[in-house]
């Protein structure tokens, strides 16, 4: 057989791999989410989450949310996307955040605490929703972890100095119970 036989018979076996391993991505992708309204975030990490956990105990932070539940929400469409890729590979979507990028403010009417973070990987994955056809409610997105959403008058001098790492990207639909 000759060279370029060869060649083409293992591109031709390497597009016939790939184009399974998409069917079977999305086939794994459960069918509630398929064409729904849908919520996607980012966790943060379980030892960043209690770092955080104890930092806003420190600042006097009223009604934070509980660390288990911190998160940078990436996409919040009312629009049904048609499909959302979900990746199958936890430990290679990860980040850490960088401390010199936080910002603390209040967002939204009911005036929550929020960190405002520079995430490339936050950005990314709207981004790509919004490719999709997601709506946002929101003029632009700005990536935010939100630690309470009842501050009281509580507003913390300053950022936690520590990276964050954020990863774990999980979905449901939005009108589901969480």
């Amino acid at each position: 057989m000759s060279a370029l036989l060869v060649a083409q018979a293992m591109l031709h076996s390497l597009r016939m791999h790939q184009a399974a391993e998409e069917i079977v991505i999305k086939a794994a992708l459960p069918n509630d989410l398929a064409g729904s309204p849908l919520y996607v975030a980012l966790r943060v990490m379980p030892g960043s989450a209690a770092a955080l956990a104890t930092w806003m105990a420190d600042q006097g932070i009223e009604q934070p949310v509980p660390a288990s539940d911190l998160h940078i929400t990436t996409v919040y469409s009312r629009t049904p996307v048609p499909l959302y890729y979900m990746p199958d590979h936890p430990k290679e979507s990860k980040e850490q955040l960088d401390p010199a990028s936080y910002e603390l403010g209040i967002l939204g009417e009911e005036g929550a605490l929020v960190m405002f973070v520079d995430s490339p990987m936050a950005c990314a994955s709207h981004e790509y929703a919004a490719g999709l056809g997601a709506s946002w409610d929101y003029p632009s997105y700005r990536p935010h972890v939100t630690l309470s959403y009842a501050p009281g008058t509580t507003m913390p001098p300053a950022p936690p100095p520590f990276a964050i790492e954020v990863g774990g990207e999980f979905a449901r639909r939005l009108d589901a119970p969480h």
